[in-house]
C-alpha cells in the first residue's frame, strides 16, 4: 500500500516553486475528484437502473485520472492540468445533461471547476471555463424548451421554483468567476512579488559571488577587518603569503587585532591605520615585514622579510556607518630589492670614481719616483752605497702601487690579464699557500665539484679574492679552533628573471655560472655592518685599511660576475662568488721573458704624457738604454711632433688619460698616419675599453725601467 501511495505522489523534481505548488494542488484535486466520482457512481446512481451510464461515468473518471497522472509523471504539468480540467468539464456537462439539465444539482459543480481552473491555469483559464459553462447553460435552456432533454429532474429541489434554480446556478457561475478573478489577481501579484524578490536575491548572490571571485582570484593579499580591528576574511593570496592554513584561521581571528598590534606600533604606523579604520582610504609607504613576527600565533619557521605596500579603505553604508575595513597588501619586494641594488651600485660607482681618481693621480707621482729611481740604479755602479737606498725607494714605491692597485680594483678599472682558467685548478694549485696564510688552529677544507666549467678571468686577481676572503674568515674565527671551507659548484639561474644581490649591488641575468663559496664558523657580521663592508676605507678592525672587501667587489665586478654575502652574528659568514662560464679551452704556458734591455743606438722613442715627471722618467730610461727620446706634453702636440719626425720615430709611449685629445684619440690619429707604428699605452687609471686594440701593449703605472724596456724590445722586434 505504501509503495502504491509513493508511486502516486512521487513526481519529477520541478525547479520552479510555482510549478511545484500547482502540481501538488493538481494531485489533491485529482484524488478529491476521484473520490467524488466514486461516490456518485457507487451510491448516487444506484437509485437508477442506468448501468450503461454508471460504466460510462466510471470509465470517464478512470481516463481522467490516468491521463493526468501519466502527464505529470512525464514532467508535463500544463498538459496534465488541461487534461484534468477538460476531462472533468466534459464528463460533468454530459452528467448534467443526462440528470436534469438546468435543474440538475450538478450544475453548481461548475463553480468548483472554475476555482480549480483559476488556481491551476490562471485567470484566463477561469474566464474561458466560465464562458463555456454559460454556453452549456444556454444550450440546456434551449434543449429543455425544445423538448430534447428529459423533463424529469430527480435531484432538483421540488420546493424551489424552476426559474430560481436556473438563475441561482447562473449567478453562482458569474459570482464564482469574479471571485476567482479577484483571487487570481492577488495570486498574480504575490507571484510577481515573489519573482521580483527571487530575482533580487539572485542578483545579490551573483554580485556576492562576483566580488568573492575577484577576491579569491586576486594576486593581492586581501584581509577584511571588522571596525574594531578583528579579522573576518583572508583571501587565498593572503593565506599563501602568511602561510595560514585552514586550521589557523580561528586562532588568528580570535587573537589578532589590527588596532592593538605591537609590531604596527613599533613601526609607527598606528596613526595611519586608525585613519584608515576611521575616516578615509590610506596608502602606506612600503614597509619591511618579517614573516615570522607578523603573526606570532602561527610560530612560523620562515624568517624571510618582505616589502609590502598597504592600501586601507573602509566600507560604508548609505548613512556613513563603517561596516568593514579592507586591507590590500602589495608585495613590492622585488621592486625594493632592485632599487636597493641600483642605489648600492650608484654608491659604489661614486666611491669607485673617487678612488680611481685618487689612484690615477697618485700613480703618476709613483711612476715618476719609481722610474727615476730605476734610472739612478742604472747610472750608479752596482756596488755604490746609494744602490741600497734606491732599492728601498723602489720597494716602497711598489708597496704604494699595490695600495693604488687595490683602489683601482675596487673601482673596477684595473687592468686585468684575462685568460681562460678553471677555479678547481686555481684552488688546488694554491691550497698549500692558502693554508700557510691562515693560523694553524684553523682548518682549511675544500669541496670542489667535479667537471667544473671554465671561466674567463685574471688568475692573480682571483687568487687575491680568495686570499682576502680566507683571511677575513680566519680573523672572524679568532683564537678559537675553527673551519674555513672552499666550495665550488655549477649554478643555473632560472630563465626569465634577473637575480639581484641587494647588499653588494650586483644583478645577474639568467644563465650558467660557476660559484665559489668561502664559509667560516666565526662570529658573523651584524646586519648594519653588512651594508657597509664593501665600502672603501670601512673596517671593523682597528688596524685594517678597509680595502680588502672593497677590492674583492671591484675584481668580481670587472669579471662580469656577482658577489653575495650571508651572515648572522654567532653563526658564521659565507661569501659566494658567481662567474659566468666560458667554453674556451685552457691556455698553454708561455715562455719566460728576456732580461737584456739594451736598445739600438739609432732608436728614437716619442713619449707623450701630460705629466712632466713621467715624461722625464721615460726619457731617462730610454737614454740610459742607449736610445734617444722626444717628448710631447699633450696628444695634439705628440701628433704634430710625429708628423714632423715621422721618418725618425720608431715607437711611441702614449699615456691614455690626458686632457684634451686623450690617449685613445691620439692612438687613432697616429695609426691613421702610420698604421704600422708601434705604440705602448700606459696609465695609472683607465676606464677606456681596450678591446678594440687588443694588439697594442699596455703598461700600468707605476713601472720600473725593466718593464718599459722589455715592452719596447718586444714591440720593435715582433715575432
Amino acid at each position: 500500500m505504501r509503495r502504491l501511495v509513493n508511486f502516486l505522489w512521487d513526481m519529477p523534481d520541478f525547479q520552479d516553486q510555482r510549478t511545484k505548488q500547482q502540481v501538488d494542488l493538481l494531485l489533491v484535486l485529482l484524488h478529491v475528484w476521484l473520490a467524488f466520482g466514486s461516490f456518485i457512481v457507487i451510491f448516487r446512481l444506484l437509485l437508477f437502473d442506468a448501468l450503461a451510464f454508471r460504466w460510462f461515468f466510471a470509465l470517464g473518471f478512470a481516463l481522467i485520472y490516468a491521463g493526468t497522472l501519466i502527464s505529470l509523471k512525464r514532467g508535463r504539468p500544463i498538459l496534465a492540468a488541461n487534461f484534468f480540467l477538460g476531462g472533468c468539464w466534459l464528463l460533468l456537462s454530459i452528467s448534467i445533461a443526462y440528470t436534469g439539465g438546468l435543474f440538475a444539482v450538478g450544475l453548481s459543480t461548475y463553480t468548483a471547476l472554475i476555482f480549480a481552473a483559476g488556481m491551476l491555469r490562471g485567470e484566463w483559464a477561469a474566464f474561458r471555463l466560465t464562458a463555456a459553462n454559460l454556453l452549456v447553460s444556454f444550450a440546456l435552456f434551449w434543449g429543455a424548451n425544445a423538448g430534447y432533454l428529459p423533463p424529469l429532474n430527480l435531484f432538483a429541489d421540488p420546493l424551489a421554483p424552476p426559474r430560481a434554480i436556473v438563475l441561482g446556478n447562473l449567478l453562482a457561475l458569474l459570482l464564482t468567476f469574479f471571485v476567482v478573478r479577484r483571487q487570481t489577481g492577488v495570486q498574480n501579484k504575490l507571484d510577481q512579488a515573489s519573482q521580483d524578490l527571487l530575482a533580487h536575491n539572485k542578483a545579490i548572490q551573483a554580485s556576492e559571488q562576483r566580488y568573492r571571485s575577484l577576491l579569491e582570484q586576486s594576486p593581492f593579499s586581501t584581509i577584511i577587518f571588522s571596525p574594531d580591528g578583528h579579522i573576518r576574511y583572508l583571501n587565498p593570496a593572503a593565506r599563501q603569503l602568511w602561510h595560514i592554513g585552514p586550521g589557523d584561521s580561528e586562532a588568528i581571528t580570535a587573537s589578532f587585532n589590527m588596532l592593538h598590534n605591537s609590531d604596527i606600533h613599533m613601526k609607527g604606523l598606528m596613526t595611519a591605520i586608525q585613519q584608515g579604520f576611521g575616516r578615509e582610504a590610506v596608502t602606506l609607504p612600503p614597509i619591511q615585514y618579517s614573516l615570522s613576527s607578523a603573526f606570532p600565533e602561527l610560530a612560523l619557521a620562515d624568517n624571510r622579510s618582505l616589502w609590502l605596500q598597504s592600501h586601507i579603505y573602509p566600507i560604508r553604508l548609505d548613512d556613513g556607518q563603517i561596516t568593514e575595513v579592507v586591507l590590500m597588501l602589495e608585495d613590492v619586494t622585488e621592486r625594493k630589492e632592485a632599487e636597493q641594488v641600483k642605489w648600492q651600485a650608484q654608491k659604489m660607482d661614486g666611491l669607485g670614481l673617487l678612488a680611481g681618481g685618487i689612484a690615477h693621480d697618485f700613480n703618476n707621482i709613483l711612476a715618476a719616483i719609481m722610474a727615476q729611481a730605476s734610472v739612478a740604479q742604472f747610472q750608479l755602479a752596482k756596488d755604490a752605497r746609494a744602490q741600497a737606498s734606491l732599492e728601498k725607494i723602489i720597494t716602497a714605491t711598489e708597496q704604494g702601487a699595490l695600495l693604488t692597485g687595490q683602489l683601482l680594483t675596487y673601482a673596477g678599472n684595473n687592468r686585468f690579464i684575462q685568460q681562460t682558467l678553471n677555479l678547481n685548478q686555481l684552488v688546488s694549485q694554491n691550497l698549500h699557500l692558502f693554508q700557510l696564510a691562515i693560523p694553524r688552529h684553523i682548518r682549511l677544507e675544500s669541496d670542489l665539484a667535479p667537471e667544473l666549467a671554465n671561466v674567463a678571468g685574471d688568475p692573480g686577481q682571483l687568487q687575491q679574492v680568495i686570499m682576502n676572503l680566507l683571511l677575513n674568515g680566519a680573523e672572524a674565527i679568532g683564537s678559537a679552533a675553527g673551519v674555513v671551507q672552499l666550495c665550488t659548484t655549477m649554478v643555473n639561474l632560472e630563465a626569465g628573471n634577473e637575480h639581484h644581490f641587494p647588499l653588494t649591488g650586483f644583478s645577474l641575468p639568467a644563465g650558467a655560472y660557476v660559484s665559489l663559496a668561502i664559509s667560516d664558523n666565526g662570529v658573523g657580521i651584524a646586519a648594519e655592518a653588512q651594508e657597509r663592508i664593501f665600502e672603501p676605507f670601512y673596517s671593523t678592525k682597528a688596524t685594517g685599511r678597509g680595502l680588502g672587501l672593497a677590492a674583492v667587489r671591484g675584481i668580481i665586478q670587472a669579471h662580469q660576475g656577482a658577489l653575495a654575502v650571508s651572515s648572522k652574528p654567532g653563526q658564521g659568514t659565507t661569501f659566494t662568488i658567481y662567474l659566468p662560464i666560458t667554453h674556451q679551452p685552457l691556455p698553454v704556458t708561455e715562455l719566460s721573458p728576456q732580461t737584456d734591455f739594451r736598445l739600438p743606438p739609432d732608436t728614437i722613442i716619442l713619449a707623450i704624457d701630460d705629466e712632466a715627471p713621467v715624461r722625464q722618467a721615460i726619457a731617462a730610461i730610454v737614454e740610459q738604454a742607449g736610445a734617444d727620446c722626444l717628448e710631447a706634453d699633450s696628444g695634439q702636440a705628440g701628433v704634430d711632433l710625429f708628423i714632423a719626425q715621422q721618418d725618425a720615430v720608431d715607437l711611441v709611449v702614449l699615456d691614455l688619460t690626458m686632457p684634451g685629445m686623450n690617449g685613445q684619440d691620439t692612438l687613432l690619429a697616429l695609426h691613421a698616419i702610420d698604421p704600422g707604428l708601434p705604440v705602448i699605452l700606459c696609465s695609472g687609471y683607465t676606464d677606456v675599453d681596450l678591446t678594440a686594440t687588443p694588439s697594442v701593449p699596455f703598461l700600468p703605472k707605476p713601472f720600473v725601467a725593466a718593464d718599459l724596456l722589455q715592452l719596447i724590445q718586444q714591440s720593435l722586434t715582433p715575432e
